[in-house]
């Protein structure tokens, strides 16, 4: 387990690698979580949205949380996702977690139907008393119908056992209203959108956790430490270097030509990351039904993105 002050830094949600029977890869697995930690961060999550939690089973989730844990040694906090659609399963959930051995767990509200403010703290607080872990809140409105705004967060940072929050609203308006709100507080607040990090930790956000993290983990942790150091220029030219990275999980790439140049899909989100790590060796270019795997033109087009970032060589 972890207390709330051990809760910094990058933090990169772990991508579950698959099969072509859609299996759990979990020797990819296993090189994903290395690649990681060999880039210094401080901090792993499987089974978040980057891991495509709800395309497993209990007993899947179960293994990879076992795997990246026994991988890790301790070395750095195991943060798992618990994400589920009713309190009994993600009570279920994070106690398993625990028994696998992770040290906190990552909460949505309940995703699919509707919930009131009542429903969402009845939730948290069920799971804070149940869950044998520290809770994460996750905040991510467009996968759960479910806005956690300042006040609720509040109301959410009283409960016992809940420690801080993972903002993936995209909303920097509302993070500062954060920053500001839990000023001197030990709630920790974490960034979780690529294009929002760095200016959040000029701002003094604890941590990040970051899906690009799984491609260029070193540049996100030089990024916190530039950011979180107040280094204005150097913050600035890490956040540029990380955005042309992000470019492969665009639906455009890196082409400004095109119409999608700006748009993210789940889709193009998923093939460009395992794309990468593929191209890394890390894993296949994989990716769970219904998403499509990768053409060799979308796998060359993140190879050329890479290439031109500076991740690869032009020849790799």
């Amino acid at each position: 387990m972890i207390t709330a002050t051990e809760l910094k830094g990058i933090i990169v949600p772990i991508v579950t690698p698959v099969t072509e029977e859609e299996t759990v890869d979990y020797e990819g697995l296993r090189r994903v979580v290395r690649h990681v930690l060999d880039g210094g961060v401080h901090g792993v999550f499987p089974l978040g949205g980057t891991g495509n939690f709800c395309s497993f089973t209990a007993e899947e989730r179960f293994e990879v949380t076992r795997t990246v844990v026994q991988e890790v040694k301790g070395r750095v906090p195991v943060m798992v996702g618990g994400m589920d659609s009713s309190t009994r399963l993600v009570v279920r959930n994070a106690r398993m977690a625990a028994e696998a051995g992770a040290d906190a767990v990552v909460v949505e509200p309940p995703f699919y139907y509707p919930c009131t403010e009542d429903d969402v703290l009845s939730h948290y607080k069920a799971v804070a008393e149940a869950a044998q872990l520290p809770v994460l809140i996750y905040n991510i409105p467009e996968a759960n119908k479910v806005d956690i705004d300042i006040q609720m967060t509040k109301k959410l940072a009283a409960i016992p056992g809940i420690i801080g929050i993972k903002d993936s609203t995209s909303d920097f308006v509302y993070f500062q209203e954060l920053l500001s709100a839990f000023s001197g507080s030990t709630f920790r607040l974490i960034q979780g959108q690529e294009t929002l990090v760095g200016p959040s930790f000029l701002l003094g956000a604890h941590g990040a956790i970051l899906s690009i993290g799984n491609v260029i983990p070193k540049l996100c942790v030089q990024l916190f430490e530039a950011g979180s150091a107040g280094k204005l220029k150097e913050t600035s030219e890490l956040q540029t270097e990380l955005l042309s990275v992000f470019k492969i999980c665009k639906q455009g790439g890196d082409d400004p030509s095109s119409p999608d140049y700006y748009n993210v899909t789940v889709a193009s989100f998923f093939t460009g990351l395992h794309c990468a790590l593929d191209i890394l060796g890390l894993c296949k270019r994989v990716v769970t039904v219904p998403y499509p795997t990768p053409s060799p033109a979308h796998y060359e087009r993140v190879r050329g993105i890479l290439a031109r970032a500076g991740v690869v060589s032009a020849t790799t």
